[in-house]
């Protein structure tokens, strides 16, 4: 998997910033089965890049 596993769970987090928070939609369940294939370097990356982006949102608000 490697890279392309991780650009899908960046978009969808993407997604989830861009989406409205009024209602919460019922899990999928397919981030999670994104997440769980990727390797634990590639998890370390997520990590970070979801820090990054929360960060960056943060600073928009």
């Amino acid at each position: 998997m490697g890279i392309g596993a991780f650009d899908e769970v960046l978009k969808q987090m993407d997604r989830s910033f861009q989406s409205p928070r009024k209602e919460k939609s019922e899990p999928t369940g397919e981030l999670e089965k994104l997440v769980s294939s990727l390797s634990e370097s590639d998890k370390k990356k997520l990590v970070k890049s979801i820090k990054e982006k929360t960060e960056e949102k943060l600073k928009e608000e």
